[in-house]
């Protein structure tokens, strides 16, 4: 059976012995062999008359198989490149982002942490720097969101400082959800950028106010706390009544 599988070759008469066929040819006849196969079993498939493929969501678990998925995105990119990650992913993911960029991709970065040590060239394309308060760490720590071309999404963590999982999709609805994710971000990061102490003034050091989604509460000019907009005001009118 060995023989007739091309693994080993007889070898005299009385008695036959055999020898095994060595390593590296067995690894390149079989590499011919597989690619051959696929070869046929992708030609047989570009030939054929495919449904749409279900938009679903792909979960995947492990940090080096949605690096891997993440990497695949981005090569499959045509235009434009939104993502927003952490210094350690942008180390792991500086050559295919640098790459991407080289293509003529317009390639848009959020970037949470410091500046990556890594990284030669940084920073590829257009990077914003998150504000970097205690709550990004509880609220955002190890998160990635990745947006190519409006087309595809994927979004990662490490949940619960555990293993890594996320999900990548094609589904219109959950791409534009991941998009304007980052988009937002990005524009809050804007802001603050151009007007940190004002923002701080209003809002508290650590934007503790902004934060607070419960209520709208600032820091009212001269007021030694915060205070809160009252519900059921005019239209127009404002306790906040800021002039600068």
């Amino acid at each position: 059976r060995l023989v007739d599988k091309g693994l080993a070759v007889p070898m005299g008469s009385e008695p036959v012995r055999y020898e095994p066929l060595p390593a590296k040819e067995f690894i390149r006849l079989h590499k011919a062999r597989f690619k051959h196969l696929l070869d046929k079993v992708g030609d047989r498939l570009e030939s054929l008359s495919q449904r749409p493929g279900a938009e679903v969501l792909w979960h995947i678990y492990g940090y080096e198989n949605l690096l891997e998925k993440v990497r695949e995105i981005i090569a499959m990119a045509a235009g434009e490149l939104l993502i927003s990650l952490w210094t350690p992913q942008i180390e792991d993911l500086y050559g295919d982002l640098t790459a991407a960029r080289a293509r003529g991709i317009t390639v848009v970065i959020m970037q949470m942490g410091e500046d990556p040590s890594r990284c030669p060239q940084w920073p590829v394309g257009q990077v914003y720097r998150h504000l970097m308060v205690p709550t990004v760490y509880e609220r955002h720590g190890s998160e990635l969101l990745l947006s190519v071309d409006g087309s595809y999404g994927l979004m990662m963590n490490q949940a619960g400082g555990g293993g890594w999982e996320g999900f990548w999709t094609s589904n219109p609805a959950i791409v534009r959800v991941i998009t304007n994710y980052v988009r937002h971000d990005i524009y809050l990061a804007k802001i603050i950028d151009r007007l940190p102490e004002l923002i701080r003034s209003i809002y508290g050091k650590d934007l503790e106010l902004l934060l607070n989604v419960q209520e709208d509460k600032a820091i009212l000019p001269g007021a030694g706390g915060p205070e809160r907009r009252e519900k059921g005001q005019a239209k127009g009118e404002s306790t906040l009544d800021w002039r600068w």
